[in-house]
Parts: C-alpha cells; sequence; structure tokens
C-alpha cells in the first residue's frame, strides 16, 4: 500500500506548524510569569526536574522508533495481522519501562539534595515536586501511549497535532491563571498529568474509530524479532547520545552553579530549542514518507529526494543561524533585562551549537527511516562522553 506521500506531508506540517507555534508562544508566557511572580529558583527547579525525569526516559531505549520502522514493511504490503503483533509488543514494552522508569525515579529521591547548590524556594516541599513531576512522566506509559505508532506510520501526525493544538489552549490557560491568580507552583504541576491523560485517551479513542482493524494481539515472528533486538541496541547508544547532550548539561549547572544561573541558561536555550520545534516538524512530518519510499521506490529515487532535501536543510539551518544571532541579545534585554543576560561570547557559542546540531537532520531522517542506527553506533556514545567530560 502507498501512502499519499505529499498530501500527508503538507498536511502535517501545517498542522505541526500551528501545534508549535502554541507551544512556543504559551510556554514563553509561563516562563515570564515563573520570573516575574514566583521568581528565577522556580523556574530553575522547574528545568532540573525537566532534566532528570528525560535521562529516567533513557530506559525507552529507542524502542518506540525500532517498533514503528518494523511497521513500515508490513503495512506497505498489507500484512495487518503482522501490524497487529508488532503494536502488542510496542505496548508490552511501554508497561515495562513504565515500570522501570517508576521504580528508578523513587530510588533517586534520596539524592536530590545532592543534584542543586544553593538554596531552593522555602515554602515548597523538594520530594512532593519531584514525585508529582514523577507521576505525569510515568502514568503516559501506562495509558494507551502505543496507540500513536499507528497514527506514526500511516503518516497522520496531524490528528495528533489537532489532539495537542486544544488540550495545550486548556492546559496553558489554567497554568498561567494558577501563576497569575493563585501563585501556588503545586496546583501549576498537576495540571500536566491531567492533561496528559486526557490526549492519550482521546488518541486511543481516534485510533480505535479510524483504524479498527489493528488491535494489539499475536506474536512477533522471530526473525523479526531478532532484527528489532539490533536496532535497539544501536539506539540505546543514540538515546545515550541525546540525552548527555540535551539533559545532563542542566543537572551539571545545577549541581555546580546554582538554580539561578540554570534558569538563565534555560531561557537562552529555550530559544534553540523553539526554533528546532519549527525545523522538526519538516523531518518529524516527512519520516513516514520517506519510510514507505525507501519499501516502494528505487534506490535513485530516494537518493535523489536525499539530495534536494539536503540543501533545503542547510540553506533554512544557515539563514536561521544568522538571524538568531543578530537578534537573540536584544530579545533577551527586552524579554528578562540586563541581569539575566550571559555574554555575547557565549551567544556565538550557543548559535554555533544550533548550526552544528541541525545541519545532520536530513541525514538523520534517512538514517531513521532506513533503521541505519546500528552501522554508526558508537558516535553518539563518543560525542556524549566528550560532552560530560567538557561539562563537569
Amino acid at each position: 500500500m502507498r501512502l499519499e506521500k505529499t498530501k500527508n506531508t503538507i498536511r502535517n506540517m501545517a498542522f505541526g506548524i500551528i501545534t508549535r507555534i502554541i507551544q512556543i508562544i504559551f510556554p514563553f508566557v509561563i516562563r515570564t510569569a515563573f520570573i516575574y511572580t514566583l521568581g528565577i529558583e522556580y523556574l530553575g527547579l522547574n528545568s532540573l526536574f525537566t532534566s532528570i525525569l528525560s535521562v529516567l526516559s533513557l530506559t525507552e531505549l529507542g524502542v518506540g522508533s525500532a517498533l514503528v520502522f518494523s511497521m513500515y514493511k508490513p503495512l506497505a504490503e498489507g500484512d495487518i495481522d503482522a501490524v497487529c503483533a508488532l503494536m502488542n509488543l510496542y505496548r508490552k514494552c511501554y508497561y515495562a519501562i513504565g515500570t522501570v522508569i517508576g521504580v528508578v525515579g523513587i530510588c533517586l529521591i534520596p539524592f536530590l539534595p545532592h543534584l542543586i547548590t544553593g538554596s531552593i524556594p522555602a515554602e515548597i516541599n523538594l520530594y512532593v515536586i519531584y514525585l508529582m513531576n514523577l507521576f505525569g512522566t510515568v502514568i503516559t506509559y501506562f495509558l494507551f501511549a502505543y496507540k500513536n505508532c499507528i497514527l506514526e506510520v500511516y503518516q497522520r501526525n496531524d490528528i495528533s497535532s489537532k489532539i495537542t493544538i486544544i488540550l495545550s489552549f486548556i492546559q496553558y490557560g489554567i497554568q498561567i491563571s494558577i501563576l497569575l491568580v493563585l501563585k501556588n507552583y503545586y496546583c501549576y504541576l498537576i495540571v500536566a498529568p491531567i492533561i496528559s491523560i486526557i490526549r492519550n485517551c482521546v488518541t486511543a479513542i481516534i485510533v480505535n474509530k479510524k483504524y479498527s482493524q489493528y488491535k494489539p494481539y499475536g506474536k512477533v515472528a522471530k526473525d523479526i524479532v531478532v532484527g528489532i533486538k539490533k536496532r535497539i541496541s544501536a539506539l540505546v547508544m543514540y538515546k545515550i547520545g541525546s540525552i548527555v547532550l540535551n539533559s545532563v548539561d542542566n543537572i551539571v549547572i545545577s549541581a555546580f552553579l546554582g538554580l539561578s544561573v540554570l534558569a538563565v541558561y534555560n531561557n537562552y536555550y529555550y530559544i534553540i530549542t523553539s526554533l528546532f520545534g519549527f525545523m522538526s516538524i519538516i523531518t518529524s512530518s516527512m519520516l513516514a514518507g520517506v519510510g514507505n519510499s525507501v519499501v516502494t521506490d528505487s534506490v535513485e529515487k530516494n537518493y535523489k529526494d536525499f539530495k534536494k532535501f539536503l540543501f533545503m536543510q542547510l540553506w533554512i539551518t544557515g539563514w536561521c543561524a544568522i538571524t538568531l544571532f543578530c537578534l537573540y541579545q536584544n530579545f533577551m534585554y527586552i524579554w528578562v533585562g540586563k541581569d539575566l543576560m550571559f555574554s555575547t561570547t557565549t551567544v556565538l557559542l550557543m548559535v554555533i551549537l544550533f548550526y552544528a546540531w541541525k545541519i545532520g537532520d536530513i541525514v538523520g531522517l534517512y538514517k531513521e527511516a532506513l533503521g541505519m542506527w546500528y552501522e554508526d553506533r558508537f558516535r553518539p556514545l563518543i560525542g556524549a562522553g566528550v560532552n560530560l567530560i567538557v561539562n563537569l
């Protein structure tokens, strides 16, 4: 079965852009509300716990990517039973992952004070806040999270985007109101897991209705399981590299420099990740289409598309990096003021980081669509090791 790749990509990009705009503007307002209502220490604490839970998500080990990749071929061949068996395996893996994250997360509780230098807000309980964040992460693995794989493999990310758009308005509206009116961090935190539960349930209802032929049942053939394990073994290294680059930085800054410096760093990093998010819309919208092309089109056709997409990516990334450097400091001055700004040298380094990170997106897209994680499995570990050593 061929997917309507161009139509799906355009539709996914359109709704992805709307979703990303919402996920940039509202969190920006929330960060601003944090700074001017609860204080910068709260913002740093929020960033720290997000990073800790990102490290715990290493348990996922790339299971999702490996299983979605394995669905491309049976979907193209119309093999419903094979897709259902993979979906069943996906569900079992996610239940196990959620359990491990919960157990390991609880075991980390005694070490929390050692991850923070300096004072924390006196009116909050560090352990209660951590457990609330942990619950919000764990619960998603048990409530139909595996259903998303069907939308991904059918290149219908627009459905997920529509759900996210509606629920994001509700979540961010409630959270901003809590910060401005109640100024209560506990009430602010409880909103996210509630919305996450609703999101997963709504997604499951839509998938059951639209793709009713897919149910989690059956066993995956042994040869396919062997291939999945091989891909996961390589994805583990990618996952470690990604976590170290994205999350360990925050933990190291908090442990050595304190929550205030971490908050300033994350204000700058927020701008970069916002751009990341916009640019990732392109690749995430294309992924299932490229995966389908790999199965249904010739090598020559795929290579021609690859070169075209790579040229576009390099041009867009260069333009964004130049614009970012020109506008970064002016924007930060208007937003948070001179006292919460880094030097221009630091800003230049962050722009270089942005450029170096994003020029490889199309290569990464094709590696994921082709399942080519095993071939350069040691590269992310080397990068992660260098990053961690230089951090310390």
